[in-house]
């Protein structure tokens, strides 16, 4: 509107307008939000969990006897509400509730408590071929591959076949980026990330970033079926 209704001011800066001071205001807004949400310890912007991750057109596994984008739309349309945030905020807090919910109810088991500790992993200076050989004599369909103990990422024996004839190519442009987890973190916050993490399985590392440990969906499912065996009777 000022655009419009500006007048020869606005008309003698030109395309200028768009940048100053349409444009400052808007970077100066965005640093006021950021800076505002980070002294207040929010996520801002919040992260997008878009499931780029999945292949199918399965739901995701949490949301599958939890808490579903239907459910919380007909809850907002049984009590006639209008919120200011997406529904989509809305499903991530009361999951974030539910899992407070688990925390209190069975107490906090975290990634120390269930991880693997014994763990085969691969140089980042190996060959494709020793990756292979080691993969083979483990069984294994995927390796962390580390550098001086710092975990880099994970080989998948399907990049594999890309190196067919060439067992001396160097490994780094073949790794799968990870998001590695702490082992002071609780377990049930682990669901969504190894639903999307390759291989289902999670690296764990201490402050330094060296790898203590992996996390898999089957040392959170036995952990979960220990706690539901302990579960206080009603």
């Amino acid at each position: 509107m000022t655009a419009v209704l500006g007048g020869e001011p606005i008309a003698h800066l030109g395309y200028a307008f768009a940048l100053i001071p349409v444009g400052l205001s808007c970077v100066s807004i965005v640093l006021i939000a950021l800076t505002f949400n980070r002294l207040l310890k929010r996520n801002y912007p919040s992260p997008v969990l878009d499931g780029s991750a999945r292949t199918t057109s399965d739901i995701r596994p949490e949301e599958r006897v939890g808490i579903r984008s239907e459910d919380v739309r007909a809850a907002l349309v049984d009590r006639h509400l209008q919120l200011n945030i997406s529904e989509k905020d809305l499903e991530g807090l009361l999951f974030e509730t539910e899992k407070k919910v688990y925390r209190r109810r069975f107490g906090g088991m975290r990634c120390e408590d269930i991880m693997s500790r014994d763990v085969i992993t691969l140089d980042v200076g190996a060959s494709a071929g020793a990756a292979l050989s080691l993969m083979a004599t483990h069984g294994l369909d995927s390796l962390p591959v580390v550098e001086n103990g710092a975990f880099k990422g994970v080989l998948a024996a399907s990049r594999l076949y890309e190196l067919a004839g060439k067992p001396d190519m160097p490994l780094d442009e073949y790794l799968h980026s990870v998001a590695p987890v702490y082992p002071d973190r609780f377990i049930e916050d682990l669901m969504t990330p190894l639903a999307e993490a390759h291989g289902h399985r999670l690296p764990v590392v201490d402050a330094d970033g060296q790898l203590i440990g992996m996390v898999s969906q089957t040392d959170l499912v036995a952990a979960l079926f220990r706690t539901s065996l302990e579960r206080p009777s009603a």
